[in-house]
């Protein structure tokens, strides 16, 4: 009754005030270089399902000061737990700090974004995409800029092959990282 009468007459919720007197915010972080919408979206659906916002910290550069400035942001913003996108032998190091501040981090190649709806990465089936998708655009001279000794290079690589499209050795521009 005290809940019909409240919404008659257009009472909203504080959140900022709750989390103030409890000290817990309903607010869950998304740590990432480069935003992914598609995932953005699972993760942000999910979080409004359950009754949470989610602030997304963007990882300006893939150093461990860049970390130790998201696990700042994160202990600041009193978040309860975050969701970490990157590869980065630096995410072990902001698991430990924020997890010796009572912060729960996920991370990895995955993502439950319900019970029934996981999010995975397939970089094989990525690379396969990709090939056929060029192929039936009618690409041959094809280019690749990155990590020459990733997973992501080989399987595309071999995927390219499976389409009769071979890359030249000039058309690789191997880089030390992502950036």
């Amino acid at each position: 009754r005290v809940r019909k009468v409240a919404r008659e007459l257009g009472y909203v919720r504080n959140d900022l005030a709750i989390a103030v007197k409890t000290g817990k915010t309903r607010v869950i972080g998304f740590v990432c270089a480069q935003i992914r919408p598609m995932l953005l979206q699972g993760i942000v659906d999910y979080a409004d399902e359950n009754g949470y916002l989610v602030k997304i910290l963007h990882l300006k550069e893939d150093t461990r000061e860049g970390y130790e400035r998201v696990a700042e942001k994160v202990i600041a913003n009193r978040l309860p737990g975050v969701y970490v996108l990157s590869g980065s032998p630096h995410v072990n190091h902001l698991k430990s700090v924020l997890q010796d501040n009572g912060v729960v981090v996920a991370s990895g190649d995955h993502f439950r974004v319900r019970s029934d709806i996981l999010i995975q990465r397939d970089r094989k089936q990525g690379a396969d995409l990709i090939a056929e998708h060029l192929t039936r655009l009618g690409h041959k001279n094809i280019a690749f800029v990155g990590d020459a000794s990733s997973e992501r290079f080989n399987n595309l690589m071999e995927s390219l092959k499976k389409c009769d499209i071979q890359v030249p050795a000039e058309n690789i521009v191997a880089t030390q990282d992502h950036k």
